[in-house]
Order: C-alpha cells, then sequence, then structure tokens
C-alpha cells in the first residue's frame, strides 16, 4: 500500500487566485494524506516487530 501511495503521480492544482476555502481545504487534504502515510509505516514497523517477535520465541 505504501509503495502505491508513494508511486502514485499526482497532477498539481492551480491555487492562484482560489478562494480561501478551497486553498484551506487542499491544504487539509494534503495533510491528511501525509497523516495517513505515517500510519502506514507505522503499522508496518509494528506488524515485521511481532513478526520477528513470534519468530524468536
Amino acid at each position: 500500500m505504501i509503495r502505491e501511495e508513494e508511486n502514485a503521480t499526482e497532477q498539481p492544482i492551480k491555487i492562484d487566485g482560489a478562494d480561501s476555502a478551497v486553498k484551506l481545504l487542499l491544504n487539509s487534504i494534503d495533510m491528511d494524506e501525509e497523516k495517513h502515510s505515517r500510519l502506514l509505516k507505522g503499522l508496518l514497523g509494528i506488524d515485521r516487530a511481532t513478526m520477528k517477535t513470534r519468530k524468536s520465541s
């Protein structure tokens, strides 16, 4: 999932001259995407740590 997200191409949206509310919403979407990426990476790290613990037991 992370690889797909990182490899996804995004088309830049021109926000010059856009309404303040539109700019705020677009910035919020970007921040949300960053949060999702960090969450997925964290979950994968937890899963890998759990698998190592189970193998060594």
